[in-house]
């Protein structure tokens, strides 16, 4: 909740046209466990909405198993017309996953972003197209150098290819 809180402190201020014209969090996305369940995702997912106008959805990782009480949570989104923004290292395994939540929900608006993105808790990234000796700091540090990140392109026809298959 703190997090929705905070930001709608910040779009408040920045509405108030003290800071220029900006509006800055006019679109908040914060984070609720669907793993929890209907129930307390759904007490979670409101409280977020009553704390501000503002609130757009959630970002979160998808898990490794769609269980019922997922489910059910995540149909919640599609109720509450909130968006569902992903975030996860591995585009191969995981952006099918999405096409399925995608096509069992399509309802919830999917944000599907962060492709590539080192491993937390990993000296190696979780890309595919790494070399098997890159460590996640050089390969993906490559982006924030102004080098190329091979995994731009990589990523992006990933994800193009799994979410054309939601068009046919």
């Amino acid at each position: 909740m703190g997090e929705t809180e905070f930001a709608n402190g910040v779009a408040a201020m920045s509405a108030s046209g003290a800071y220029g014209t900006p509006r800055i969090c006019a679109g908040i996305i914060s984070t609720v466990d669907l793993e929890l369940g209907p129930e307390k995702a759904g007490a979670a997912l409101r409280a977020h909405m009553a704390a501000s106008p503002n609130f757009r959805g959630i970002r979160a990782p998808i898990p490794g198993e769609f269980t019922t009480a997922y489910k059910e949570a995540f149909a919640l989104l599609g109720e509450y017309d909130l968006l569902f923004e992903s975030y996860h290292h591995d585009f191969e395994t995981n952006l099918p996953r999405l096409v399925q939540l995608a096509t069992e929900f399509p309802a919830v608006t999917f944000v599907i972003n962060h492709l590539c993105a080192p491993c937390a808790s990993s000296a190696t990234p979780c890309c595919p197209a790494a070399p098997a000796d890159a460590s996640a700091v050089g390969w993906c540090g490559q982006r924030r150098e102004g080098g190329a990140n091979p995994c731009d392109g990589h990523g992006r026809a990933g994800s193009l290819r799994a979410l054309e298959s939601l068009h046919r």
